[in-house]
């Protein structure tokens, strides 16, 4: 019984596959067939379909200054010289602006006009400190 089931199916399949062909074929022939396109006079005399809006815009354009303010990362002091942002510094060097005015053993201050910086080394940043045995 499931054998003849399943040559029944076999069999429609196939049948309806053929009339599927056919119809394919016949879509195809439709298409290949030339078409009637518009004449290139009444093309030319449509509108553009495409409307441009221009909105009327009265808005005045204010420029907003930020200040930028360089970071400043102190990173060790060794032999009376400070490693800032990557460089070693000495006393009166320039740094971002900033005068070097004053290194210690734990920080450095840094001065800009009436502006003061002030730079620490902490305990805790995993820098290595070396005790000297005198």
């Amino acid at each position: 019984m499931k054998k003849h089931i399943i040559g029944f199916g076999i069999m429609s399949s196939i049948l309806f596959a053929n009339v599927a062909i056919e119809e394919i074929d016949s879509m195809v022939e439709e298409i290949k067939a030339p078409r009637k396109g518009v004449a290139l006079k009444q093309l030319s005399s449509t509108l553009n379909p495409f409307v441009a809006i221009q909105k009327e815009t009265n808005t005045t354009v204010s420029s907003v200054t930020k200040k930028v303010y360089a970071k400043l990362t102190l990173s060790g002091i060794m032999n009376n010289k400070a490693y800032i942002n990557g460089e070693w510094h000495s006393e009166g060097d320039s740094v971002s602006d900033y005068n070097l005015t004053h290194i210690g053993t734990r920080g450095v201050v840094l001065v800009k006009k009436n502006k003061i910086k002030k730079l620490f080394l902490h305990e805790n940043d995993g820098i290595i400190k070396m005790k000297d045995d005198r």
